[in-house]
């Protein structure tokens, strides 16, 4: 669970790097889903994690919805909090993975 922003940091490198995203070029990631969803997910992961107060509910509720437009336009079911660092979505195509799975590093 990614509790502080150099987790989050730590936890999207790894991913990057999972999926052979860590060394592309800045535009190759802007057009890339997979960068788009790896980061919208992270940092929606990092918002839920963290100490409540009321600008970080605010935050919480808005960056929601992001992973959940990238999952729907792709046919992708993940939920937050499943994943540790190292996620590589290598195919493109229907993906479900329950909310209560834990599934490891890379």
């Amino acid at each position: 669970m990614i509790k502080t922003r150099k987790e989050y940091k730590e936890y999207l490198i790894a991913d990057l790097k999972a999926s052979d995203l860590y060394k592309a070029k800045f535009v190759k990631k802007f057009y890339d889903n997979r960068y788009k969803f790896y980061k919208s997910l992270r940092l929606t992961e990092y918002y839920y994690n963290r100490k409540q107060n009321v600008f970080v509910k605010i935050i919480k509720k808005l960056l929601y919805i992001r992973p959940i437009k990238l999952c729907n336009k792709f046919n992708w079911t993940i939920p937050i909090n499943v994943f540790e660092s190292g996620l590589a979505i290598v195919h493109a195509g229907t993906i479900v993975v329950s909310g209560s799975a834990r599934i490891g590093k890379n």
